[in-house]
């Protein structure tokens, strides 16, 4: 038998358990929105190494002179090297976890990204989630040389002048029809 049968063999028993098990799985798996800033772990082992080697690619590493760079190679790295799997059951991953498996949903892959920017110093790194009906976007964006930087997977980088400007473009409004919330290791805060 093939490597590549006895593998699939393996997946499809895996996912008979994880779904068998759906439940409990996502019960345990419950965290309030509040908690999330749990999740942005910059000090754990595997985010401080991968951003050490992110600094190592400039001789001497400098935050003012070389953070904007590496933070362009970091939305790079999660964008084309962290693939997108969507798990049957609902399931937070860790960002080293995302890291070391190269795989996450669009949620896991922001919440490293955002781990990341703060991990390489910029502490104002937050992660963003709107929410307008069924439409979900998430992205990350930070205060860097007198600019606010977004950084969404899907539609780019984008630099704007203020944190209202940011909002606005991406309809974020008291209107009753969005919600959308911040966080990073350091706080939570509901927007609207």
């Amino acid at each position: 038998m093939e490597d590549v049968e006895i593998l699939k063999r393996y997946n499809d028993i895996y996912l008979g358990i994880i779904l068998r098990y759906r439940s409990y799985i996502e019960e345990k798996e419950s965290l309030y929105v509040a908690e999330l800033p749990t999740l942005v772990t910059p000090d754990h082992e595997s985010i401080v190494g991968f951003a050490n080697a992110i600094k190592a690619r400039y001789q001497a590493y400098s935050y003012d002179d070389n953070f904007y760079n590496s933070a362009i190679f970091a939305y790079e790295h999660v964008k084309e090297k962290i693939i997108n799997v969507t798990m049957p059951v609902q399931f937070w991953l860790n960002p080293s976890q995302t890291l070391n498996y190269g795989a996450g949903d669009v949620f896991d892959k922001i919440v490293l990204l955002c781990t990341l920017l703060v991990a390489l110093g910029n502490a104002s790194s937050k992660a963003m989630a709107i929410i307008r009906g069924n439409e979900r976007r998430f992205l990350v964006y930070f205060e860097f040389d007198g600019k606010i930087v977004s950084m969404d997977l899907d539609n780019g980088i984008e630099k704007f002048d203020s944190r209202e400007s940011l909002l606005d473009r991406f309809g974020v409004r008291d209107d009753g029809e969005v919600s959308a919330y911040e966080f990073n290791d350091k706080m939570y805060v509901d927007i609207v």
